[in-house]
């Protein structure tokens, strides 16, 4: 955040606000329709989960709200790879405030929706999490054995 002295402050003030404004008119921007508000974030997050369910993620949802309005909070998971996008995508007509909005992707717009799917997607694209390459070594070191013991049960029975 500048440095805000008396000599710029009015300046700082009109940018804030101007700043703030152009948040509102963002597609979230549901003044003076709290329930319509709510209905319409809700939607969204709803439409987003569905567009990432249909390529194979693993989608959360969790609908909240506070006194400042309502909030959705969507959790994408790859099963083909176990990796996950880390912070969720939220969806929202107010903000977090500047600490927590470092812990969510903010949606201030429909472009940030295709920002975020194509996140996913080049999630998905760096194959198999670290986490889970040794055990897939581990699972084919399994199958191994398991193969090598039915070919001696195979074998033990064809003799007898």
């Amino acid at each position: 955040m500048p440095t805000v002295i008396g000599a710029n402050k009015a300046e700082f003030d009109k940018a804030e606000m101007e700043r703030k404004g152009e948040l509102k008119k963002s597609y979230l921007d549901t003044t003076g329709l709290p329930n319509k508000g709510r209905d319409l974030i809700q939607g969204e997050a709803e439409k987003f989960a569905k567009r990432l369910r249909e390529q194979g993620f693993q989608v959360g949802i969790d609908h909240s709200g506070s006194k400042a309005g309502p909030s959705s909070y969507v959790t994408i998971h790859d099963p083909q790879t176990q990796r996950f996008i880390r912070d969720p995508i939220r969806f929202s007509n107010h903000s977090k405030g500047v600490f927590n909005n470092q812990f969510v992707h903010p949606v201030h717009s429909l472009d940030d929706l295709d920002k975020y799917e194509k996140m996913a997607q080049d999630m998905r694209k760096e194959g198999p999490s670290q986490t889970m390459q040794p055990l897939d070594d581990i699972t084919k070191a399994k199958v191994e054995r398991l193969r090598a013991k039915n070919l001696t049960r195979q074998s033990t029975k064809e003799a007898v």
